[in-house]
């Protein structure tokens, strides 16, 4: 039943967003990176956040961005720092899952249904919130509150490569020492990602108001 409306769903998306002259080469490529499993560029990226052309070859130049080319399927992201990283996603996807309390987890006793939650609940007491396909950055609340902004880690959902859109799943990733750094050195790229966060966390929050 997923698959069918996962195959539907596809069919909606290309004939009445895709299918049209006008189309942002951008959205071509993210369409192509979603469906084929083709990698996003980086100028692609850019213009899909509104980021100022160059400025991801300035990153990786300036060595604020560590590459991880291929993670295989269900891995959880890497840490290459001591705190929180942020995540660029370039090819495949990212999944956030969220751990369940006891009080969360759906069980059944004699057909009645003691807890509802919203979301698909799967194996390993894990709970599947949202995926992130490329052009998107995951990570972003952590990254943005920090060890002393979180008021508890347990709500903060655990990042793991999809199984879904591409064999395997390429990132940039940006550590928090990084992130210092580039405020200190290059507070013009500093600017630039912080508007990307802004736009991204708001979108995302609009997205929650239409599917509520």
């Amino acid at each position: 039943e997923t698959d069918a409306l996962d195959y539907c769903n596809d069919l909606l998306v290309d004939e009445f967003c895709y299918n049209w002259e006008g189309v942002d080469s951008c959205m071509l490529s993210y369409r192509r990176a979603c469906k084929m499993g083709a990698r996003l560029s980086e100028s692609d990226f850019e213009a899909m956040n509104g980021l100022q052309q160059g400025t991801m070859k300035e990153l990786v130049e300036g060595g604020y961005l560590q590459s991880h080319p291929r993670l295989a399927h269900y891995t959880p992201l890497p840490k290459s720092g001591e705190g929180w990283s942020l995540y660029f996603i370039m090819r495949g996807a990212v999944v956030q899952l969220h751990t369940l309390s006891g009080e969360e987890l759906v069980v059944s006793d004699g057909g009645k249904l003691h807890a509802e939650v919203k979301g698909y609940s799967g194996r390993g007491g894990k709970r599947f919130d949202c995926r992130l396909t490329p052009g998107h950055v995951a990570g972003k609340v952590s990254f943005v509150l920090g060890e002393k902004g979180i008021v508890d880690k347990d709500v903060i959902p655990s990042l793991q490569v999809s199984s879904r859109i591409a064999g395997y799943t390429e990132l940039w990733e940006l550590t928090s020492e990084k992130w210092r750094a580039l405020h200190d050195q290059r507070p013009d790229l500093y600017g630039r990602l912080e508007q990307m966060l802004l736009r991204q966390l708001a979108d995302e929050r609009q997205h929650t108001y239409l599917t509520e």
